[in-house]
């Protein structure tokens, strides 16, 4: 059921996601132990001298207090940060509208679907092009999973209490208390985003079937969409109008920071999941009328 070029584009984007989770890990893990390592040369520099009653007293009780065993949550924190950069979610957003559109796009373009109505029915049909296009949620997941697992592996660890205790968590204590129930909220946030950018790019496809259009459109339509929320609900509406400083929470593209629980770790999932249902609708409406999309499918030779 998976059409080759699907899977083409697929493997190839789970590869880049993959990589480049890898490069700001290994990153980042280099940092945290330069850091220790740095801390442990103080620490022996202080235990080498008799610093009590001297000027280095608080300094050298400071350092030697200090834990220098890596946490998860310290490690998890700076990935998902180095990787909410502007570019690279521009990347993986992209990576995902092309494995989305790229079967659906040729099927609607070269009258496939026209082709096939005689021998099949129009719900199989559309359940082809649908499970083409939301396989491409595999890869903001298999990202979000790669931003857990590496450091669980190097770390050993759930821990968060070096960020809480030096208060550096972007996360509240309460969050941090539950980290298995938090991760999995996690993972199922960066899902619903995933979910948005797969219906608005079927949406984008369903009335233009050249790839690099539907590409285009679609990246545009989800920017679009992010300065509305941002901008106008979250900017005049809650925070001018309301005085509510919300408006992180309508924020879609910077989905792997998930970090604004101010108000309860399930209000940063409110936004997503209501604009998830609402693309849902709009995609079962636009693809219901079997006639009327043969007649664009002509319409678009």
């Amino acid at each position: 059921m998976i059409n080759k070029k699907t899977k083409i584009f697929l493997i190839i984007s789970l590869i880049i996601s993959l990589l480049l989770v890898i490069f700001i890990s290994v990153k980042e893990i280099q940092i945290k132990k330069n850091n220790n390592e740095a801390i442990t040369n103080l620490q022996n520099e202080c235990l080498s001298t008799n610093y009590i009653g001297t000027e280095k007293e608080e300094f050298c009780i400071s350092i030697l207090n200090k834990d220098n065993k890596i946490e998860f949550f310290e490690l998890f924190q700076e990935n998902i940060i180095n990787i909410s950069n502007t570019k690279y979610m521009f990347i993986f957003i992209i990576l995902t509208i092309i494995t989305a559109s790229v079967f659906n796009c040729s099927y609607l373009k070269n009258r496939i679907l026209i082709t096939e109505l005689p021998r099949s029915n129009f719900k199989k049909i559309k359940k082809k092009m649908f499970l083409n296009s939301y396989i491409s949620s595999l890869i903001l997941l298999f990202i979000a999973l790669s931003l857990i697992i590496i450091p669980l592996i190097y770390t050993k660890n759930l821990s968060s209490v070096n960020l809480i205790t030096s208060n550096a968590s972007v996360w509240s204590f309460e969050t941090l208390k539950n980290p298995y129930l938090f991760l999995i909220l996690y993972v199922l946030n960066i899902f619903f985003c995933s979910l948005i950018y797969i219906n608005i790019t079927l949406l984008v496809c369903r009335y233009h079937h050249n790839l690099f259009i539907t590409i285009i459109l679609s990246f545009l339509s989800i920017i679009g969409l992010e300065i509305v929320l941002e901008v106008f609900f979250g900017g005049i509406i809650c925070t001018y109008l309301l005085k509510t400083d919300i408006s992180i929470l309508f924020n879609i593209i910077n989905e792997f920071l998930f970090c604004n629980d101010s108000y309860g770790i399930l209000s940063m999932m409110i936004v997503p999941f209501t604009i998830m249902i609402i693309t849902f609708m709009m995609v079962y409406l636009a693809y219901k009328d079997k006639e009327k999309l043969i007649m664009d499918i002509e319409e678009n030779e």
